[in-house]
């Protein structure tokens, strides 16, 4: 029987690329777009010398190649430098979001133009090196995104760029403009501009210079130039910074419930029995002044805190919230009643005996005397044993 050939691996691959670009948001499939737009275009009108940039086109004020050379690049360097503008870009924009993403980009590439110009310039002021040196291509991007991730986790071991060997991160950057510098044969001081950058967001901003307010952000999304962008399905909403993205999974997390100190005598019933432990030694800490981030700020605003304790310092239960004041008057004339009908009780137990033991006197005048002071004595140990108890009673309540 004639079994139905196979069909190749070729369809399949093209399936998995379709899917994946399906999941791909805007602000990355932008810079693809652009990227290999330009690359095209460049073949038929040679567009490139327009937009590459160097020292000595900044001091002739053409001031825009600051923000499309990084858009230029040869075929080599344009192909790789979208494959890993990918392991970062994505996630990134993922993390904080498209109209954030494509701002942070175009401001980071604009800095790095920017601090590469200085750097020449002092160069050339203390050795005539020259100035004209260019600078192009994505690399330079994506050497300051992996030089964030390292920055942010300086400690950590992992693999140097697609190799199998195993580096302490704080020390990648600087294995990488090495591997580059020996790849081209001449060190890129623009590369150099990227990793001074990330050391300086990581350092002093958090990891992300950029930071705009959600109310900024929605102004952004009404106007002519993002607001097509909202009603696509790759679209995403504004989120957290880049160094967030690795804690994404705390994104649900709700607020524990707070307690304040608890200085009574008694239990306190609900909250976090270990926050509750540790509440009357700790003070919650505040936000630091440096603007935090998540991922999902619609998600935060539905989370509630949990209720709060008051301080609560008579003796007592403290249920959800504290004892309040009328529930801590009605405890203490509660006790107080208590006191009151065991005194009378007391007492009226007292004068009962007593009596007894007068009527027994005058009766017994006429009986041996000895008797009748047994009898009397044993009527006052009678009392006193009673009154003991009493005193024992009341100081238990008290």
């Amino acid at each position: 029987m004639n079994q139905p050939q196979q069909q190749g691996g070729a369809g399949n691959c093209m399936d998995d690329l379709k899917r994946w670009w399906t999941t791909v948001p805007f602000g990355s499939k932008l810079i693809y777009y652009v990227t290999l737009g330009l690359f095209f275009l460049n073949m038929f009108t040679g567009v490139y010398k327009y937009l590459y940039n160097s020292p000595d086109f900044i001091l002739r004020f053409q001031v825009w190649r600051m923000f499309t050379t990084q858009f230029v690049d040869e075929l080599m360097g344009t192909i790789f430098g979208l494959l890993s503008l990918t392991f970062t870009a994505i996630a990134l924009e993922r993390s904080i979001g498209t109209v954030t993403f494509i701002l942070d980009f175009m401001f980071k590439n604009f800095l790095i133009q920017l601090l590469n110009f200085i750097i020449l310039i002092m160069l050339n002021l203390a050795f005539k090196t020259g100035t004209n040196i260019p600078s192009f291509g994505l690399f330079n991007i994506v050497i300051l995104y992996m030089s964030l991730r390292c920055f942010s986790d300086p400690e950590t071991s992992s693999n140097f760029m697609c190799f199998p060997i195993q580096i302490k991160n704080k020390f990648q950057p600087f294995a990488i403009l090495l591997f580059f510098t020996l790849l081209s044969g001449s060190l890129r001081f623009d590369f150099v501009a990227a990793v001074i950058l990330g050391y300086v967001e990581v350092k002093f901003y958090g990891g992300m210079m950029l930071r705009l307010s959600e109310q900024r952000i929605a102004s952004l999304k009404n106007n002519f130039i993002f607001k097509p962008m909202t009603s696509r399905s790759d679209f995403v909403e504004q989120g957290g910074s880049f160094l967030v993205q690795t804690n994404a999974q705390n994104q649900n997390q709700q607020p524990a419930p707070s307690a304040s100190n608890f200085s009574g005598r008694g239990v306190s019933i609900g909250g976090d029995p270990l926050q509750q432990a540790s509440s009357s030694s700790q003070q919650p800490q505040s936000r630091p002044n440096q603007q935090q981030y998540v991922i999902n700020p619609s998600q935060d605003q539905n989370s509630q805190a949990g209720g709060q304790f008051q301080q609560f310092a008579g003796k007592g239960v403290s249920i959800g919230g504290g004892a309040t004041a009328a529930n801590t008057l009605s405890i203490q004339q509660q006790r107080e009643l208590q006191l009151k009908r065991l005194q009378q009780q007391q007492e009226s137990e007292y004068v009962e005996n007593k009596l007894e033991m007068d009527t027994n006197v005058d009766s017994s005048n006429d009986s041996n005397n000895n008797s009748n002071q047994a009898a009397a004595n044993r009527n006052e140990q009678k009392n006193q044993t009673k009154k003991d108890g009493y005193s024992v009673l009341n100081e238990d309540l008290l």
